[in-house]
C-alpha cells in the first residue's frame, strides 16, 4: 500500500506499507438456500450448509436451531424434523409451520476455539383469502341449465398474483371436511378468469337433486383455499333435476344440429 501526502506549497512526503491477508479465524458458514426463502404450508422444508474451517481450527460440529422455540415445544408432542439437527441438511415436516408466519433458521459451527453461524429467514406462505362463491340460477335441469359460477372479493400478498382457479362440484355435502368430499372436476386445469359458466349433471334423487358446487382459489406460488360458501356464509346448493325424456331428445338434437347443421 502507498501513502501520497501533499501539502498547499509543493512540500510532498510518501510511504509504503505491506499488508499480507490472513486467513479468517472463524468457520464461514454459509447456508445454500440463500437468507431469505417462501414455501407453502403443505411442502416439506428442506435446507442445506456448508461449512469451511480456518486452517487453525479442527473440524468441529454444527447444528441447526429455530430461533423462535416454537419447534422445540412441537418436538414435544410430535415428529417434526425428518432429519438429524447435527447434521448439514435439515428437513421439516410439512403441514406443521402455520401460514403467514416468519421462521429464523441457523446454523451454527463450533469448534474447540471459534464459532460461526449463517440464518435464513424462511416465510410461510398464506393461501388467497376472504372471498365468496357466487353461483346462479340456484334451479335448473341437468346439462341444459347454464349455471355462472363466480369467485369475489379474493386478496392474496402482493408478490403472490396472478390467482388461478378450479371448479368442481359434489353430491355430497360436508361443509367440515371439505378436503375429504367425493369431488368431479368442472375444470380441468387452473384458470385465471374467475367467472365461468358450467353445465351440470343432474343430483341424485336420494339427495334430493342437490348439487354442491366448489372451487379451489390458489396464488402464483401454489398455495389454494377451497370455497362452497356464498359473501353471508351460507354454502353454496344448487337443484338440479334431471331432463324429462322429451327434455333429453331436444337437448342431444340441439347439440347435433349446432355441431353438424343441415345445408338446405
Amino acid at each position: 500500500v502507498n501513502v501520497h501526502l501533499s501539502g498547499d506549497r509543493s512540500d510532498a512526503d510518501s510511504a509504503n506499507m505491506t499488508v499480507t491477508i490472513l486467513p479468517g479465524v472463524t468457520p464461514v458458514v454459509q447456508i445454500n438456500q440463500g437468507s431469505h426463502l417462501v414455501i407453502n404450508p403443505e411442502d416439506k422444508l428442506s435446507l442445506s450448509g456448508t461449512v469451511q474451517w480456518p486452517p487453525s481450527e479442527s473440524v468441529g460440529a454444527f447444528f441447526w436451531t429455530e430461533t423462535s422455540g416454537s419447534l422445540d415445544l412441537l418436538q414435544e408432542t410430535q415428529k417434526v424434523y425428518y432429519s438429524a439437527q447435527n447434521r448439514l441438511h435439515l428437513v421439516v415436516r410439512p403441514n406443521l409451520l402455520v401460514p403467514g408466519r416468519h421462521y429464523t433458521f441457523v446454523l451454527t459451527a463450533v469448534g474447540k476455539k471459534t464459532n460461526g453461524s449463517a440464518t435464513v429467514s424462511v416465510v410461510i406462505n398464506r393461501p388467497p383469502r376472504g372471498g365468496f362463491f357466487q353461483a346462479t340460477p340456484t334451479v335448473g335441469k341437468g346439462l341444459a341449465t347454464e349455471f355462472s359460477f363466480t369467485l369475489g372479493s379474493w386478496a392474496d400478498d402482493e408478490n403472490n398474483y396472478p390467482l388461478s382457479y378450479i371448479f368442481y362440484a359434489s353430491h355430497v355435502e360436508n361443509s367440515n371436511e371439505l378436503e375429504n368430499i367425493p369431488l368431479f372436476p368442472l375444470s380441468v386445469d387452473k384458470i385465471e378468469n374467475s367467472r365461468q359458466i358450467f353445465r351440470l349433471p343432474a343430483g341424485k334423487k336420494e339427495n334430493m337433486y342437490r348439487v354442491y358446487p366448489t372451487a379451489h382459489v390458489c396464488d402464483s406460488l401454489g398455495a389454494c383455499a377451497i370455497c362452497n360458501t356464498k359473501n353471508d356464509g351460507s354454502t353454496v346448493v344448487l337443484d338440479v333435476k334431471p331432463l324429462s325424456t322429451v327434455g333429453t331428445l331436444d337437448l342431444v338434437e340441439a347439440v347435433i344440429d349446432k355441431k353438424y347443421p343441415s345445408v338446405e
